[in-house]
Protein backbone atom coordinates (compact mmCIF):
# COMPACT_ATOMS: atom_id res chain seq x y z
CA UNK A 1 0.00 0.00 0.00
CA UNK A 2 1.35 3.41 -0.95
CA UNK A 3 1.80 5.44 2.25
CA UNK A 4 1.98 8.81 0.47
CA UNK A 5 -1.31 8.14 -1.27
CA UNK A 6 -2.83 7.06 2.06
CA UNK A 7 -1.71 10.26 3.68
CA UNK A 8 -2.98 12.48 0.88
CA UNK A 9 -6.32 10.69 0.91
CA UNK A 10 -6.80 11.14 4.65
CA UNK A 11 -5.77 14.79 4.48
CA UNK A 12 -8.09 15.41 1.52
CA UNK A 13 -10.99 13.88 3.45
CA UNK A 14 -10.10 16.01 6.49
CA UNK A 15 -9.90 19.13 4.34
CA UNK A 16 -13.38 18.52 2.90
CA UNK A 17 -14.71 18.12 6.44
CA UNK A 18 -13.03 21.40 7.43
CA UNK A 19 -14.50 23.25 4.45
CA UNK A 20 -17.93 21.96 5.42
CA UNK A 21 -17.38 23.02 9.05
CA UNK A 22 -15.97 26.54 8.63
CA UNK A 23 -18.71 29.12 8.39
CA UNK A 24 -17.21 32.48 9.30
CA UNK A 25 -13.97 34.38 8.77
CA UNK A 26 -13.23 37.90 10.00
CA UNK A 27 -10.52 40.02 8.32
CA UNK A 28 -9.14 43.34 9.58
CA UNK A 29 -6.74 45.53 7.59
CA UNK A 30 -6.13 49.29 7.51
CA UNK A 31 -5.37 49.09 3.78
CA UNK A 32 -8.50 47.12 2.91
CA UNK A 33 -9.98 48.09 -0.43
CA UNK A 34 -13.29 46.93 -1.84
CA UNK A 35 -12.46 46.72 -5.53
CA UNK A 36 -11.06 43.48 -6.99
CA UNK A 37 -7.47 43.15 -8.09
CA UNK A 38 -6.65 44.03 -11.65
CA UNK A 39 -5.62 41.11 -13.90
CA UNK A 40 -2.14 42.60 -14.18
CA UNK A 41 -1.78 42.60 -10.40
CA UNK A 42 -2.90 38.96 -10.15
CA UNK A 43 -0.44 37.94 -12.82
CA UNK A 44 2.37 39.19 -10.64
CA UNK A 45 2.08 36.15 -8.36
CA UNK A 46 3.04 32.64 -9.43
CA UNK A 47 2.44 29.45 -7.47
CA UNK A 48 4.58 26.37 -7.52
CA UNK A 49 4.56 23.14 -5.49
CA UNK A 50 6.63 23.00 -2.35
CA UNK A 51 7.46 19.56 -0.90
CA UNK A 52 9.47 20.84 2.07
CA UNK A 53 6.60 21.06 4.55
CA UNK A 54 8.02 19.03 7.42
CA UNK A 55 4.93 19.47 9.59
CA UNK A 56 2.81 16.82 7.86
CA UNK A 57 4.69 15.94 4.71
CA UNK A 58 1.88 17.19 2.51
CA UNK A 59 2.10 19.17 -0.69
CA UNK A 60 1.23 22.80 -0.06
CA UNK A 61 1.52 25.95 -2.09
CA UNK A 62 4.44 28.33 -1.93
CA UNK A 63 4.91 31.59 -3.72
CA UNK A 64 7.31 33.16 -6.17
CA UNK A 65 6.63 36.88 -6.22
CA UNK A 66 7.16 38.69 -9.50
CA UNK A 67 6.19 42.23 -8.62
CA UNK A 68 3.89 44.15 -10.93
CA UNK A 69 4.31 47.94 -11.16
CA UNK A 70 0.54 48.27 -10.56
CA UNK A 71 0.54 46.29 -7.34
CA UNK A 72 0.40 47.86 -3.87
CA UNK A 73 1.73 45.07 -1.67
CA UNK A 74 0.13 46.48 1.49
CA UNK A 75 -3.45 46.38 0.24
CA UNK A 76 -6.00 43.70 1.03
CA UNK A 77 -8.61 43.31 -1.70
CA UNK A 78 -11.70 42.36 0.26
CA UNK A 79 -13.81 41.50 -2.78
CA UNK A 80 -11.30 38.84 -3.88
CA UNK A 81 -10.97 37.40 -0.37
CA UNK A 82 -14.70 37.24 0.35
CA UNK A 83 -15.44 35.80 -3.11
CA UNK A 84 -12.83 33.06 -2.65
CA UNK A 85 -14.39 32.04 0.68
CA UNK A 86 -17.94 32.41 -0.68
CA UNK A 87 -17.22 29.79 -3.34
CA UNK A 88 -16.56 27.38 -0.45
CA UNK A 89 -19.78 28.36 1.33
CA UNK A 90 -17.90 30.45 3.93
CA UNK A 91 -18.91 33.96 4.97
CA UNK A 92 -16.01 36.40 5.25
CA UNK A 93 -16.62 39.75 6.92
CA UNK A 94 -14.05 42.53 6.84
CA UNK A 95 -13.54 45.95 8.30
CA UNK A 96 -10.92 48.66 8.58
CA UNK A 97 -9.58 49.68 11.99
CA UNK A 98 -11.38 52.53 13.72
CA UNK A 99 -9.64 55.77 14.66
CA UNK A 100 -9.55 54.65 18.30
CA UNK A 101 -7.15 51.67 18.78
CA UNK A 102 -8.97 50.59 21.96
CA UNK A 103 -12.31 50.35 20.15
CA UNK A 104 -10.62 48.57 17.25
CA UNK A 105 -9.13 45.98 19.61
CA UNK A 106 -12.52 45.41 21.24
CA UNK A 107 -14.13 44.95 17.82
CA UNK A 108 -11.47 42.43 16.78
CA UNK A 109 -11.82 40.44 20.00
CA UNK A 110 -15.63 40.38 19.99
CA UNK A 111 -15.89 39.44 16.31
CA UNK A 112 -13.21 36.76 16.70
CA UNK A 113 -14.99 35.03 19.59
CA UNK A 114 -17.55 33.55 17.24
CA UNK A 115 -15.43 33.42 14.08
CA UNK A 116 -13.76 30.20 12.94
CA UNK A 117 -10.73 32.04 11.53
CA UNK A 118 -9.33 35.54 12.15
CA UNK A 119 -7.14 37.32 9.59
CA UNK A 120 -5.24 40.40 10.80
CA UNK A 121 -2.84 42.85 9.25
CA UNK A 122 0.34 43.23 11.27
CA UNK A 123 0.64 47.01 11.11
CA UNK A 124 -2.88 48.40 11.61
CA UNK A 125 -2.13 51.45 13.72
CA UNK A 126 -0.22 54.41 12.28
CA UNK A 127 0.48 55.71 15.78
CA UNK A 128 2.08 52.59 17.25
CA UNK A 129 4.57 50.53 15.28
CA UNK A 130 5.68 46.92 15.51
CA UNK A 131 2.28 45.22 15.43
CA UNK A 132 1.25 46.64 18.80
CA UNK A 133 -2.48 46.59 18.03
CA UNK A 134 -2.39 43.11 16.47
CA UNK A 135 -0.44 41.66 19.41
CA UNK A 136 -2.74 43.28 21.98
CA UNK A 137 -5.81 41.91 20.19
CA UNK A 138 -4.31 38.42 20.01
CA UNK A 139 -3.48 38.55 23.72
CA UNK A 140 -7.07 39.42 24.58
CA UNK A 141 -8.40 36.68 22.29
CA UNK A 142 -6.25 33.91 23.76
CA UNK A 143 -6.84 35.11 27.32
CA UNK A 144 -10.56 34.80 26.64
CA UNK A 145 -9.97 31.29 25.30
CA UNK A 146 -8.05 30.35 28.43
CA UNK A 147 -10.84 31.60 30.68
CA UNK A 148 -13.20 29.28 28.81
CA UNK A 149 -10.89 26.30 29.31
CA UNK A 150 -9.15 26.49 25.92
CA UNK A 151 -10.40 26.18 22.35
CA UNK A 152 -9.27 25.50 18.81
CA UNK A 153 -8.02 28.78 17.37
CA UNK A 154 -6.43 29.81 14.07
CA UNK A 155 -5.24 33.38 13.57
CA UNK A 156 -3.52 34.45 10.35
CA UNK A 157 -1.29 37.51 10.14
CA UNK A 158 -1.52 38.59 6.50
CA UNK A 159 1.24 41.11 6.06
CA UNK A 160 3.69 42.77 3.69
CA UNK A 161 6.23 43.06 6.51
CA UNK A 162 9.19 40.71 6.86
CA UNK A 163 7.77 37.41 8.16
CA UNK A 164 10.72 36.60 10.41
CA UNK A 165 10.54 40.02 12.06
CA UNK A 166 6.82 39.48 12.73
CA UNK A 167 7.39 35.97 14.10
CA UNK A 168 10.10 37.16 16.49
CA UNK A 169 7.89 40.00 17.72
CA UNK A 170 4.98 37.62 18.30
CA UNK A 171 7.19 35.13 20.13
CA UNK A 172 8.38 37.90 22.45
CA UNK A 173 4.97 39.51 22.92
CA UNK A 174 3.26 36.19 23.68
CA UNK A 175 6.09 34.58 25.66
CA UNK A 176 4.04 34.55 28.88
CA UNK A 177 1.71 32.04 27.20
CA UNK A 178 4.47 29.70 26.05
CA UNK A 179 4.74 30.96 22.46
CA UNK A 180 7.04 28.77 20.34
CA UNK A 181 8.23 29.96 16.93
CA UNK A 182 8.06 27.50 14.05
CA UNK A 183 8.59 27.86 10.33
CA UNK A 184 6.01 30.48 9.40
CA UNK A 185 3.86 30.07 12.51
CA UNK A 186 3.59 30.48 16.28
CA UNK A 187 2.41 27.57 18.42
CA UNK A 188 1.96 27.40 22.21
CA UNK A 189 3.16 25.04 24.91
CA UNK A 190 0.71 26.33 27.52
CA UNK A 191 -2.18 24.06 28.47
CA UNK A 192 -5.38 25.38 26.93
CA UNK A 193 -3.53 26.76 23.90
CA UNK A 194 -2.18 23.49 22.52
CA UNK A 195 -4.53 23.80 19.54
CA UNK A 196 -4.05 27.53 19.03
CA UNK A 197 -1.89 28.58 16.08
CA UNK A 198 -0.86 31.89 14.53
CA UNK A 199 0.26 31.77 10.90
CA UNK A 200 2.25 34.56 9.31
CA UNK A 201 1.46 34.76 5.58
CA UNK A 202 3.07 37.14 3.13
CA UNK A 203 0.88 39.42 1.05
CA UNK A 204 2.87 38.16 -1.91
CA UNK A 205 0.17 35.48 -1.81
CA UNK A 206 -2.95 36.99 -3.36
CA UNK A 207 -6.29 36.84 -1.58
CA UNK A 208 -7.73 34.11 -3.81
CA UNK A 209 -4.95 31.77 -2.68
CA UNK A 210 -5.01 32.94 0.94
CA UNK A 211 -8.38 31.21 1.42
CA UNK A 212 -6.82 27.88 0.40
CA UNK A 213 -3.81 28.39 2.65
CA UNK A 214 -5.82 29.10 5.80
CA UNK A 215 -8.03 26.06 5.17
CA UNK A 216 -4.92 23.87 4.78
CA UNK A 217 -3.57 25.29 8.04
CA UNK A 218 -6.89 24.70 9.84
CA UNK A 219 -6.88 21.13 8.54
CA UNK A 220 -3.40 20.58 9.97
CA UNK A 221 -4.77 21.56 13.37
CA UNK A 222 -7.75 19.23 13.18
CA UNK A 223 -6.96 16.26 10.91
CA UNK A 224 -7.74 13.25 13.13
CA UNK A 225 -10.41 10.64 13.70
CA UNK A 226 -12.38 12.02 16.65
CA UNK A 227 -11.72 15.63 15.63
CA UNK A 228 -13.08 14.92 12.15
CA UNK A 229 -16.12 13.27 13.71
CA UNK A 230 -16.66 16.28 16.00
CA UNK A 231 -16.32 18.72 13.09
CA UNK A 232 -18.74 16.64 11.02
CA UNK A 233 -21.23 16.52 13.88
CA UNK A 234 -21.11 20.27 14.44
CA UNK A 235 -21.37 21.10 10.73
CA UNK A 236 -24.30 18.69 10.40
CA UNK A 237 -26.05 20.35 13.32
CA UNK A 238 -25.39 23.76 11.80
CA UNK A 239 -27.00 22.68 8.53
CA UNK A 240 -29.99 21.25 10.43
CA UNK A 241 -30.35 24.15 12.85
CA UNK A 242 -33.46 25.52 11.18
CA UNK A 243 -35.00 22.05 10.97
CA UNK A 244 -34.62 21.75 14.75
CA UNK A 245 -36.02 25.27 15.19
CA UNK A 246 -38.99 24.25 13.05
CA UNK A 247 -39.71 21.36 15.43
CA UNK A 248 -39.30 23.45 18.59
CA UNK A 249 -41.39 26.36 17.34
CA UNK A 250 -43.26 29.04 19.28
CA UNK A 251 -46.63 27.32 18.77
CA UNK A 252 -45.55 24.77 21.40
CA UNK A 253 -45.39 27.44 24.14
CA UNK A 254 -48.86 26.70 25.60
CA UNK A 255 -47.99 22.99 25.84
CA UNK A 256 -44.70 23.80 27.58
CA UNK A 257 -46.40 26.16 30.02
CA UNK A 258 -48.99 23.45 30.72
CA UNK A 259 -46.06 21.34 31.89
CA UNK A 260 -44.86 24.22 34.09
CA UNK A 261 -48.33 24.70 35.56
CA UNK A 262 -48.61 20.98 36.19
CA UNK A 263 -45.38 21.12 38.20
CA UNK A 264 -46.59 24.20 40.07
CA UNK A 265 -49.80 22.39 40.96
CA UNK A 266 -47.81 19.77 42.87
CA UNK A 267 -46.91 20.95 46.41
CA UNK A 268 -43.75 18.85 46.36
CA UNK A 269 -42.51 20.35 43.09
CA UNK A 270 -43.83 23.91 43.36
CA UNK A 271 -40.70 25.58 44.67
CA UNK A 272 -38.46 24.01 42.02
CA UNK A 273 -40.99 23.95 39.18
CA UNK A 274 -39.02 26.22 36.86
CA UNK A 275 -35.73 24.36 37.43
CA UNK A 276 -37.40 20.99 36.77
CA UNK A 277 -39.04 22.36 33.63
CA UNK A 278 -35.67 23.65 32.49
CA UNK A 279 -34.10 20.19 32.93
CA UNK A 280 -36.98 18.67 30.98
CA UNK A 281 -36.41 21.10 28.11
CA UNK A 282 -32.68 20.51 28.01
CA UNK A 283 -33.25 16.74 27.89
CA UNK A 284 -35.84 17.15 25.14
CA UNK A 285 -33.61 19.29 22.92
CA UNK A 286 -30.45 17.28 23.57
CA UNK A 287 -32.22 14.03 22.74
CA UNK A 288 -33.37 15.54 19.45
CA UNK A 289 -29.79 16.55 18.64
CA UNK A 290 -28.54 13.11 19.67
CA UNK A 291 -31.04 11.37 17.40
CA UNK A 292 -29.98 13.59 14.51
CA UNK A 293 -26.31 12.74 15.07
CA UNK A 294 -26.97 9.02 15.37
CA UNK A 295 -28.38 9.03 11.83
CA UNK A 296 -25.86 11.52 10.40
CA UNK A 297 -24.18 10.19 7.28
CA UNK A 298 -21.42 12.81 7.64
CA UNK A 299 -20.43 11.57 11.09
CA UNK A 300 -20.69 7.90 10.10
CA UNK A 301 -18.53 8.49 7.03
CA UNK A 302 -15.85 10.32 9.05
CA UNK A 303 -15.43 7.18 11.20
CA UNK A 304 -15.98 4.59 8.49
CA UNK A 305 -13.67 1.58 8.29
CA UNK A 306 -12.15 2.94 5.08
CA UNK A 307 -11.32 6.28 6.70
CA UNK A 308 -9.89 4.56 9.78
CA UNK A 309 -7.67 2.48 7.50
CA UNK A 310 -6.24 5.67 5.97
CA UNK A 311 -5.26 7.06 9.38
CA UNK A 312 -1.98 5.08 9.90
CA UNK A 313 -0.46 6.48 6.71
CA UNK A 314 -1.47 9.98 7.79
CA UNK A 315 0.12 9.96 11.24
CA UNK A 316 3.09 7.80 10.17
CA UNK A 317 3.81 9.43 6.82
CA UNK A 318 7.48 8.35 6.98
CA UNK A 319 6.37 4.72 7.29
CA UNK A 320 8.43 3.95 10.40
CA UNK A 321 8.40 0.24 11.25
CA UNK A 322 8.09 0.85 15.00
CA UNK A 323 5.73 3.84 15.08
CA UNK A 324 2.74 1.98 16.53
CA UNK A 325 2.66 -0.20 19.61
CA UNK A 326 0.09 -2.45 21.24
CA UNK A 327 0.19 -3.48 24.88
CA UNK A 328 -2.28 -6.26 25.72
CA UNK A 329 -2.84 -6.70 29.44
CA UNK A 330 0.43 -6.95 31.35
CA UNK A 331 2.43 -8.28 28.38
CA UNK A 332 5.28 -6.26 26.93
CA UNK A 333 4.37 -3.73 24.24
CA UNK A 334 4.89 -4.88 20.64
CA UNK A 335 5.98 -2.31 18.03
CA UNK A 336 4.98 -2.40 14.36
CA UNK A 337 4.39 -0.27 11.27
CA UNK A 338 1.57 0.86 9.00
CA UNK A 339 0.82 -2.45 7.32
CA UNK A 340 -0.05 -4.28 10.55
CA UNK A 341 -1.95 -1.26 11.89
CA UNK A 342 -4.11 -1.16 8.75
CA UNK A 343 -4.61 -4.92 9.17
CA UNK A 344 -5.98 -4.38 12.68
CA UNK A 345 -8.40 -1.70 11.47
CA UNK A 346 -9.74 -3.92 8.68
CA UNK A 347 -10.56 -6.93 10.91
CA UNK A 348 -14.14 -8.16 10.51
CA UNK A 349 -13.90 -11.91 11.26
CA UNK A 350 -12.26 -14.24 13.76
CA UNK A 351 -9.90 -15.49 11.04
CA UNK A 352 -8.84 -11.90 10.30
CA UNK A 353 -8.00 -11.38 13.98
CA UNK A 354 -5.97 -14.61 14.18
CA UNK A 355 -4.04 -13.74 11.02
CA UNK A 356 -3.13 -10.24 12.21
CA UNK A 357 -2.11 -11.42 15.68
CA UNK A 358 0.10 -14.19 14.27
CA UNK A 359 1.71 -12.08 11.52
CA UNK A 360 5.17 -10.74 12.38
CA UNK A 361 5.67 -9.11 14.75
CA UNK A 362 3.40 -11.44 16.71
CA UNK A 363 1.00 -10.07 19.33
CA UNK A 364 0.46 -11.89 22.66
CA UNK A 365 2.52 -14.79 21.33
CA UNK A 366 3.41 -16.12 24.79
CA UNK A 367 0.05 -15.57 26.50
CA UNK A 368 -0.84 -18.68 28.56
CA UNK A 369 -4.41 -18.86 27.19
CA UNK A 370 -3.33 -18.15 23.60
CA UNK A 371 -3.08 -14.90 21.59
CA UNK A 372 -6.74 -14.69 20.55
CA UNK A 373 -8.19 -15.33 24.02
CA UNK A 374 -5.69 -12.96 25.64
CA UNK A 375 -6.56 -10.22 23.12
CA UNK A 376 -10.27 -10.69 23.79
CA UNK A 377 -10.03 -10.74 27.61
CA UNK A 378 -7.40 -8.11 28.39
CA UNK A 379 -7.36 -4.31 27.94
CA UNK A 380 -5.76 -3.25 24.64
CA UNK A 381 -3.66 -0.08 24.74
CA UNK A 382 -2.47 1.43 21.45
CA UNK A 383 0.33 3.96 21.20
CA UNK A 384 1.29 6.09 18.19
CA UNK A 385 4.72 7.69 18.22
CA UNK A 386 5.85 8.14 21.80
CA UNK A 387 4.11 5.86 24.27
CA UNK A 388 1.79 7.78 26.58
CA UNK A 389 -1.17 6.76 28.67
CA UNK A 390 -2.42 10.36 28.97
CA UNK A 391 -4.56 10.11 25.82
CA UNK A 392 -6.34 7.10 27.28
CA UNK A 393 -6.84 8.88 30.59
CA UNK A 394 -8.18 12.00 28.82
CA UNK A 395 -10.73 10.02 26.81
CA UNK A 396 -11.74 8.16 30.00
CA UNK A 397 -12.25 11.49 31.79
CA UNK A 398 -14.32 12.82 28.88
CA UNK A 399 -16.56 9.77 29.21
CA UNK A 400 -16.95 10.10 32.99
CA UNK A 401 -16.95 13.80 33.81
CA UNK A 402 -19.63 16.42 33.19
CA UNK A 403 -17.41 19.21 34.52
CA UNK A 404 -14.35 19.48 36.74
CA UNK A 405 -11.69 21.85 38.07
CA UNK A 406 -10.51 22.61 34.52
CA UNK A 407 -13.99 23.66 33.43
CA UNK A 408 -14.92 27.34 33.37
CA UNK A 409 -17.89 27.67 35.73
CA UNK A 410 -20.38 30.55 35.39
CA UNK A 411 -21.61 29.99 38.97
CA UNK A 412 -20.33 28.04 41.99
CA UNK A 413 -21.29 24.34 41.97
CA UNK A 414 -24.00 22.90 44.19
CA UNK A 415 -23.98 19.56 46.01
CA UNK A 416 -26.02 16.85 44.30
CA UNK A 417 -25.85 13.29 43.06
CA UNK A 418 -22.60 12.73 41.15
CA UNK A 419 -20.62 15.48 42.91
CA UNK A 420 -17.02 14.44 43.69
CA UNK A 421 -15.40 15.86 46.84
CA UNK A 422 -11.94 15.48 48.32
CA UNK A 423 -10.79 15.86 51.91
CA UNK A 424 -7.18 15.10 52.67
CA UNK A 425 -6.35 12.00 50.63
CA UNK A 426 -9.93 10.73 50.56
CA UNK A 427 -12.37 11.04 47.66
CA UNK A 428 -16.16 10.93 48.05
CA UNK A 429 -18.95 10.62 45.47
CA UNK A 430 -22.37 11.96 46.44
CA UNK A 431 -25.15 9.40 45.85
CA UNK A 432 -27.93 11.46 47.41
CA UNK A 433 -31.16 11.35 45.32
CA UNK A 434 -31.59 14.59 43.39
CA UNK A 435 -34.98 15.28 44.98
CA UNK A 436 -33.32 15.18 48.42
CA UNK A 437 -30.70 17.76 47.42
CA UNK A 438 -33.11 20.68 46.89
CA UNK A 439 -35.67 22.63 48.93
CA UNK A 440 -33.45 22.34 52.00
CA UNK A 441 -34.33 24.47 55.00
CA UNK A 442 -31.88 23.18 57.60
CA UNK A 443 -28.63 21.29 57.99
CA UNK A 444 -28.98 18.08 55.97
CA UNK A 445 -27.20 14.74 55.91
CA UNK A 446 -25.86 13.70 52.51
CA UNK A 447 -24.94 10.14 51.57
CA UNK A 448 -21.52 9.60 50.00
CA UNK A 449 -19.54 6.65 48.74
CA UNK A 450 -15.90 6.66 49.76
CA UNK A 451 -13.75 5.81 46.73
CA UNK A 452 -10.12 4.81 46.50
CA UNK A 453 -7.47 6.72 44.57
CA UNK A 454 -5.25 4.36 42.56
CA UNK A 455 -1.62 5.45 42.54
CA UNK A 456 -0.03 2.26 41.22
CA UNK A 457 -0.24 2.32 37.41
CA UNK A 458 -0.54 -1.47 37.31
CA UNK A 459 -3.56 -1.57 39.64
CA UNK A 460 -7.09 -1.64 38.16
CA UNK A 461 -9.32 1.42 38.28
CA UNK A 462 -12.88 2.16 37.17
CA UNK A 463 -13.16 5.93 36.64
CA UNK A 464 -10.90 8.86 35.76
CA UNK A 465 -11.20 12.53 36.69
CA UNK A 466 -8.95 15.49 35.91
CA UNK A 467 -7.15 17.52 38.55
CA UNK A 468 -5.16 20.74 38.33
CA UNK A 469 -1.96 18.66 38.10
CA UNK A 470 -3.04 15.79 35.84
CA UNK A 471 -5.36 12.81 36.13
CA UNK A 472 -6.77 10.96 39.13
CA UNK A 473 -7.66 7.27 38.77
CA UNK A 474 -10.44 6.09 41.03
CA UNK A 475 -11.58 2.61 41.91
CA UNK A 476 -15.24 2.77 42.89
CA UNK A 477 -16.35 -0.17 45.01
CA UNK A 478 -20.14 -0.01 45.64
CA UNK A 479 -19.92 -1.85 48.95
CA UNK A 480 -22.12 -0.59 51.78
CA UNK A 481 -18.96 -0.58 53.91
CA UNK A 482 -17.82 2.46 51.90
CA UNK A 483 -20.88 4.59 52.71
CA UNK A 484 -20.38 7.84 54.62
CA UNK A 485 -22.87 10.39 55.97
CA UNK A 486 -21.72 14.04 55.91
CA UNK A 487 -23.87 16.96 57.07
CA UNK A 488 -23.97 20.27 55.16
CA UNK A 489 -25.95 23.48 55.62
CA UNK A 490 -27.90 24.95 52.68
CA UNK A 491 -27.96 28.44 51.24
CA UNK A 492 -30.87 30.40 52.73
CA UNK A 493 -31.82 31.87 49.35
CA UNK A 494 -31.52 28.94 46.93
CA UNK A 495 -32.15 26.20 49.54
CA UNK A 496 -29.35 24.03 48.15
CA UNK A 497 -25.85 23.33 49.42
CA UNK A 498 -23.66 25.73 47.47
CA UNK A 499 -19.85 25.84 47.29
CA UNK A 500 -17.83 28.92 48.17
CA UNK A 501 -14.73 30.13 46.37
CA UNK A 502 -11.47 29.70 48.23
CA UNK A 503 -9.72 32.67 46.62
CA UNK A 504 -7.25 30.54 44.66
CA UNK A 505 -9.71 29.21 42.12
CA UNK A 506 -10.89 26.22 44.16
CA UNK A 507 -14.43 25.64 45.43
CA UNK A 508 -15.08 24.39 48.96
CA UNK A 509 -18.04 22.77 50.67
CA UNK A 510 -17.96 23.35 54.42
CA UNK A 511 -19.33 20.77 56.85
CA UNK A 512 -19.10 20.23 60.58
CA UNK A 513 -15.89 18.21 60.19
CA UNK A 514 -14.08 20.64 57.90
CA UNK A 515 -13.80 21.74 54.28
CA UNK A 516 -14.18 19.48 51.27
CA UNK A 517 -12.69 20.42 47.91
CA UNK A 518 -14.98 20.23 44.89
CA UNK A 519 -13.31 18.01 42.26
CA UNK A 520 -16.06 17.80 39.66
CA UNK A 521 -19.28 16.03 38.75
CA UNK A 522 -19.88 12.72 37.04
CA UNK A 523 -22.22 12.69 34.06
CA UNK A 524 -25.76 11.71 35.00
CA UNK A 525 -25.66 8.16 33.54
CA UNK A 526 -22.35 7.52 35.34
CA UNK A 527 -23.63 8.74 38.72
CA UNK A 528 -26.87 6.79 38.28
CA UNK A 529 -24.89 3.63 37.49
CA UNK A 530 -22.80 4.10 40.65
CA UNK A 531 -25.91 4.68 42.78
CA UNK A 532 -27.65 1.66 41.27
CA UNK A 533 -24.60 -0.51 42.01
CA UNK A 534 -24.66 0.60 45.65
CA UNK A 535 -28.38 -0.17 45.88
CA UNK A 536 -27.84 -3.60 44.32
CA UNK A 537 -25.03 -4.33 46.74
CA UNK A 538 -27.19 -3.40 49.72
CA UNK A 539 -30.18 -5.44 48.49
CA UNK A 540 -28.30 -8.75 48.40
CA UNK A 541 -29.94 -11.45 50.49
CA UNK A 542 -27.57 -12.87 53.07
CA UNK A 543 -28.34 -15.98 55.13
CA UNK A 544 -26.68 -19.19 56.32
CA UNK A 545 -27.38 -22.24 54.18
CA UNK A 546 -26.35 -25.87 53.85
CA UNK A 547 -22.89 -25.54 52.19
CA UNK A 548 -23.30 -28.72 50.15
CA UNK A 549 -26.61 -27.44 48.76
CA UNK A 550 -25.18 -23.94 48.13
CA UNK A 551 -22.38 -25.35 45.97
CA UNK A 552 -24.80 -27.69 44.14
CA UNK A 553 -27.02 -24.69 43.36
CA UNK A 554 -24.07 -22.66 42.07
CA UNK A 555 -23.01 -25.56 39.82
CA UNK A 556 -26.55 -25.84 38.50
CA UNK A 557 -26.70 -22.14 37.61
CA UNK A 558 -23.40 -22.40 35.72
CA UNK A 559 -24.36 -25.53 33.77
Amino acid sequence: MNTAVQHDDFFSISRKIVESFIQSVVAVDDRMVFDPRSPASEAGVLLEPDNDDSDLGIVVESVISVESPERDEHKLHYQDLSSAFAKKGIVCSGFQPLSDPVLTKQSIVESSKNADITILDWQMDNVQAGGTLATAAILDIINSDLREGGRLRLITIYTAEDSEVVLRALETGLSAHGAVRGTGFIAFSKEGLRFCKIDVVSKAIIEKELSNQVIVSFTKLTAGLLSNAALSAISDMRSKTHNILYKFNKSLDPAYLSHVLGLISSPGMREQAHEVAFDYTVDLISEEIKSQLQTSEKVKKSLSRDNLSLWPGHVNSNNQDDYFGVKVGALEEVKFGNHKMVGFLQITTKDDLVNVLNADPKIAEHAPEGPEEHFENQPVQLSAGEESINQHLELSALECIRRDVKTSLPTPPVLKQGTILKKGSGYYVCIQPLCDSVRLTCSTEFTFLRVDKVTNVDRPFSHVIRSSTGYVRLNINPSSKKLRIIKFSPCNILHVVKAAGSGNGDYLFTSGDGDYNWCGEFKQPISQAITTSVAASMSRVGFDTFEWLRIKARQASNS
